[in-house]
């Protein structure tokens, strides 16, 4: 997860608006793996300078946008300055996953009456689809209107990431957890935003086609 610099903050810093920072890095992950840490600038990408914008707020989408234009690389190199003024090179290698909504695993639920998917990074962050950078799971299309998944409070843009306790990371982990429930009623983990909160639903079994 990155986070924008405001002037007082760059100039303590010894870096401009231009920067974003490193606010959550995500244990074993491309970040994590090349050394990345919290609360380290990243000043520069593949060697040039990342671009002032007239409205730093708007730094971290122009640095996600540069990144989702070299998604075809294997690689990046990221200028990057620590809490002591250090400047060095980090080479983060891209994790081999969907680049677009359209590769993304789906999966209908229709006894709950919803349409979930993988995560799609870094487009979710950048078009902000509810898919929060710190946490995996699962991205909640949307839900049938007065359907099961509606009425217990699920919405578009919810990130699933437990069933019961067990981590759900992917559409296959999803099969996993609930077909070992079928019949019972499940706690589902969500977040909804940077809020979490649990949603209960029971895991009906669906009856065969007539």
């Amino acid at each position: 997860k990155f986070t924008a610099v405001n002037p007082e903050f760059a100039e303590k810093r010894g870096v401009d608006t231009s920067a974003v920072m490193v606010d959550n890095v995500i244990k074993d992950e491309p970040a994590a793996q090349a050394g990345l840490k919290d609360g380290e600038i990243i000043v520069s990408l593949n060697g040039q300078k990342l671009e002032k914008l007239a409205n730093p707020a708007y730094s971290v989408q122009n640095f996600m946008r540069q990144l989702m234009k070299l998604q075809d690389k294997q690689q990046v190199v990221l200028g990057v300055k620590d809490e002591s003024g250090k400047l060095r090179d980090v080479t983060v290698k891209f994790k081999e996953m969907p680049k677009t909504f359209e590769e993304a695993a789906r999966l209908v639920d229709q006894v709950q009456g919803m349409q979930i998917r993988d995560r799609v990074l870094p487009l979710d962050l950048y078009l902000n689809t509810g898919a929060i950078a710190e946490k995996e799971g699962l991205v909640v299309e949307g839900v049938a209107k007065g359907g099961p998944a509606e009425k217990v409070g699920l919405a578009g843009g919810d990130l699933i990431t437990e069933v019961d306790g067990k981590a759900v990371k992917t559409v296959a982990d999803y099969k996993v957890a609930v077909e070992a429930k079928m019949g019972k009623s499940v706690k589902l983990t969500i977040y909804r935003g940077t809020a979490k909160q649990p949603v209960y639903v029971t895991l009906d079994i669906p009856l065969p086609p007539k």
